[in-house]
């Protein structure tokens, strides 16, 4: 571990007898044992060398704050120190993993909504697409039957499909019409961008055209 408290007050109350060269030592094998996370192995020529001291002075210091086990000085407040951050590590990682599943599992969920929804969308374009050829079929076969993908298209953007029944009747009954059989039909592209089938049913279906016949009627398409 890089990172540990240090508590100013009981440090300068372990060591209000040593100089500041021995206490300078001291706070190096500290940090040594902070840093390796390990006790300090009992070497004190290796030790006095690397810190910068001497060998009866490094003795003297691992005598009086540490303990000697098993050829280890160990330290228990660093000891103690090292264990709870160890502890903190592993409950940050384990909080860390439960919030990373979690978002696994929302995103997993969010997936399956969405592959739902989908479906009924799908639907909706087919039923729309069904429901035209409905109607592109009840259309009289003449010359004027033309512009499909552009009927398709004003079909799609009015949401036809909701009328289907209405329109594809209308149709119907229309083309038995005098006016519809003697080519006075509007074009299919016409019939739908004006609404035409809440035109009414020429009286009797005699389709006759008269002065008060829309004007579509009396051929003015």
């Amino acid at each position: 571990m890089h990172y540990y408290q240090h508590h100013i007050g009981d440090f300068q109350r372990d060591t209000a007898s040593l100089s500041d060269s021995d206490a300078m030592v001291y706070l190096r094998l500290i940090w040594m044992y902070y840093d390796t996370e390990q006790p300090i192995p009992n070497e004190p020529a290796k030790l006095a060398f690397r810190l910068g001291s001497e060998t009866d002075r490094i003795q003297i210091i691992l005598e009086t704050f540490f303990e000697l086990s098993e050829n280890r000085w160990i330290h228990k407040r660093c000891d103690a120190e090292i264990a709870k951050y160890h502890a903190k590590s592993d409950s940050a990682r384990k909080a860390n993993e439960k919030r990373w599943g979690s978002k696994k599992d929302l995103k997993s969920e969010a997936k399956q909504i969405l592959t739902n929804n989908q479906e009924p969308i799908n639907k909706t374009i087919v039923s729309s697409d069904e429901d035209f050829d409905k109607f592109w079929q009840a259309w009289p076969a003449s010359q004027r039957k033309v512009a499909k993908a552009k009927c398709l298209e004003i079909w799609k953007r009015k949401k036809l499909s909701a009328d289907c029944e209405k329109i594809v009747s209308h149709v119907s009954i229309m083309k038995t019409t005098d006016q519809w059989k003697t080519g006075y039909e509007p074009a299919p592209l016409t019939y739908l961008s004006q609404s035409r089938w809440q035109d009414e049913i020429p009286a009797g279906g005699s389709g006759v055209a008269s002065s008060a016949s829309p004007d579509w009627l009396r051929g003015r398409k």
